[in-house]
């Protein structure tokens, strides 16, 4: 039998992916066996998993499983076997149901294969009505529905019963007021629950303006919630909130809209007097969601533009004003609102000098500088695009280069032809430029020797001075371009034992005494003196087998075997090792 806290073992982060994994059907096969359960998860390639009835021995062939313990294929099985057991329980009920009725009379049996929706379309008005009485008084849940779907609305009563029963959700997860890591998965997931069945019969009944209200007070109890999981717990509420903040702005009310903004402005405008209250982020969390929605949803509205404006405004010289040490931390925030600023400036039909001119009293963010070049874009005025961009790199000089920025110029200048000006600037990226990965830096070597074509020596030679000491960049360059002997001498004097591994293939061959002689060096230093650990050994015997694969490497190794087993003959783990080598 499965353990019922078998959740509890898991970050709250595990089980959500968990969850996932079983609603997409990805857990693909399970068997029960004599102590738990086998199954079969697909994730990036399908895994064996085994759940046993003492959840705490449950295992996982996936890296992740072995490094950190349950892992979300774990999880999966776990949601999956619960599920199968729900099942099993619900066949067992109803083929007990059918057994008895099997029992029963000729006529009986006839009335019970009718449906009920078909018994009670039958029914008279006055007998329905009466059957629903009888439902109402002897069930709370459905005396509840009925009066949030059909009763006139007590507004102030909805509102305390609905904070009252998010709080007692809360209470049930936590432990002395807080709400750990193997808790936090469970709250959010039944506060969801809670929410849901809460709202859907007042969103039925079109009461989106009540539903509004409960939605900021649910808000307002979040900062009261004490978690260690603030980032998934909060992220995951606010998405909640944000859903139906949709469902109600699709509808158009001018009024309910209204409302929303104001509350966005109150809460944007709220600080907390003690830091302490907001331990765990829930405010931040909460202005950030705010900002993010009056840029998508007002902004760019004439209606609320002017409001925006203004708000825009006054928190930007807040920014401008404030003496805060961490205010460095607030630099995104601060382009955020310019960005608002400019989208409210255009919805009012601001020209476009005054935009640029704003835009430059900013401190140069690519966020700001993107409104203008799209704006730019739209009008088809490609040169003003291009205009704002060079400027804009131009600002950052002697900041981090903005990649993004010379990446959209590059694809500019490239619908123009401008052939030249690529080259340079694929020169400036592979210099400069933040590239994701070694692909991508390689995609720009790649890409700039083909615009270059002919004249690429002598852009190469240029890349080379601007590169300086980059020593990552130059050994990416002189691999691609072939010039292994650069290749070796920058390794010699600059690479690490992994540069010798990743670079073998290519130049173990041409320079085998240099391989052989750093490689004897680090395996004589690991396995001469002092005794070692078995997996240093281990790593030590597998520099040794690279030794063989390049000319001249076998004999080298025999000698130092020879060596140690003369040496160490009383070394276990040692000579277990050795006698793995080929």
């Amino acid at each position: 039998m499965l353990d019922q806290d078998w959740e509890s073992l898991f970050p709250s982060s595990i089980l959500l992916r968990g969850y996932r994994y079983f609603e997409n059907g990805q857990v693909t096969w399970l068997k029960q066996e004599k102590s738990g359960w086998s199954a079969k998860v697909e994730g990036s390639q399908e895994y064996q998993v085994f759940v046993a009835d003492d959840a705490c021995e449950s295992f996982c062939d996936c890296p992740y499983f072995f490094d950190h313990g349950f892992c979300k294929h774990i999880a999966a099985a776990c949601y999956q076997i619960e599920c199968s057991n729900r099942m099993i329980e619900a066949l067992a009920e109803s083929s007990a149901g059918a057994s008895s009725s099997n029992r029963r009379g000729e006529g009986q049996l006839t009335q019970a294969k009718a449906s009920a929706e078909d018994i009670l379309k039958a029914l008279s008005s006055e007998k329905q009505l009466e059957f629903l009485l009888e439902i109402v008084r002897s069930d709370r849940h459905w005396e509840e529905v009925a009066v949030h779907r059909f009763g006139e609305l007590d507004v102030w009563r909805i509102k305390v019963e609905f904070v009252s029963g998010a709080e007692d959700v809360v209470r049930q997860y936590s432990y002395r007021g807080f709400v750990d890591y193997r808790s936090a998965y469970r709250c959010e997931k039944a506060l969801r629950e809670y929410v849901d069945d809460f709202f859907a019969p007042l969103m039925e009944r079109g009461a989106y303006d009540l539903v509004l209200q409960l939605t900021f007070a649910f808000e307002l109890l979040m900062p009261k919630i004490a978690t260690d999981d603030p980032d998934d717990f909060f992220d995951s509420m606010i998405g909640l909130v944000n859903g139906y903040w949709n469902d109600i702005l699709a509808e158009g009310d001018p009024d309910v809209s209204q409302e929303l903004f104001g509350w966005l402005c109150d809460l944007l405008r709220f600080e907390e007097k003690d830091e302490e209250d907001d331990d765990y982020g829930a405010l931040w969390h909460l202005q950030s969601n705010a900002r993010d929605r009056i840029e998508a949803d007002f902004a760019s509205k004439t209606r609320f533009a002017e409001q925006t404006k203004d708000l825009a405004d006054s928190m930007l010289r807040d920014y401008s004003s404030s003496d805060n040490e961490f205010m460095y931390f607030h630099s995104h925030d601060q382009a955020q609102w310019a960005v608002i600023m400019l989208r409210c400036m255009m919805a009012l039909g601001t020209p476009f000098s005054e935009l640029e001119a704003f835009a430059d009293t900013r401190p140069p963010s690519y966020d700001v500088c993107q409104v203008l070049v799209k704006s730019a874009l739209r009008r088809r005025d490609d040169d003003k695009a291009i205009s704002l961009l060079r400027r804009f790199i131009k600002r950052r000089e002697g900041s981090a280069y903005p990649t993004e920025a010379a990446l959209d110029l590059l694809k500019l200048l490239d619908k123009h032809n401008e052939g030249e000006k690529v080259v340079d600037l694929y020169l400036e990226l592979i210099a400069k430029g933040r590239a994701q990965n070694t692909d991508q830096l390689r995609s720009w070597i790649r890409k700039a020797k083909t615009r270059a074509g002919d004249d690429w020596p002598e852009k190469k030679d240029e890349l080379i001075t601007r590169l300086g000491g980059d020593y990552r960049r130059l050994t990416e360059l002189y691999d691609m371009e072939g010039d292994l002997s650069d290749l070796m001498e920058l390794i010699r004097e600059h690479g690490s034992f992994y540069d010798l591994q990743h670079y073998e293939t290519s130049l173990s061959k041409l320079f085998p005494d240099v391989y052989l002689s750093r490689y004897e060096a680090l395996v004589r230093g690991q396995l001469f003196g002092v005794p070692a650990k078995r997996g240093v050994y281990r790593e030590a015997v597998g520099i040794m087998r690279r030794m063989q694969r390049i000319p001249g490497g076998s004999e080298i190794v025999a000698r130092i075997v020879k060596e140690l087993r003369e040496a160490y003959p009383r070394r276990k783990a040692l000579m277990e090792e050795l006698d793995r080598l080929p």
